[in-house]
């Protein structure tokens, strides 16, 4: 899907994901862990993604990887966003 919207966009346009965002070790946040655990068990090919794969998806769909930033927000979900090469 990422590739789709990277082909799509602009240069200099930015993408925001928002959402559940393990970190990279995949041990926490207990959250996001959570919800990892539930979408395996829920759907086919269900997951959380890592920071790491995000930056490597989003790298490999023509988004800049220094632009490429990742928030925690104050109730524990991450903010993505990277501007399109």
């Amino acid at each position: 899907m990422l590739r789709h919207v990277g082909k799509s966009m602009p240069p200099g346009g930015r993408i925001y994901i928002f959402g559940n965002v393990l970190w990279n070790s995949r041990l926490g946040p207990p959250a996001s862990l959570a919800f990892s655990l539930v979408f395996l068990n829920v759907y086919d090919h269900g997951k959380a993604y890592t920071e790491e794969e995000y930056r490597e998806m989003l790298t490999n769909s023509g988004f800049t990887g220094t632009t490429i930033e990742h928030d925690v927000l104050s109730d524990g979900m991450g903010l993505v966003s990277a501007i399109k090469q």
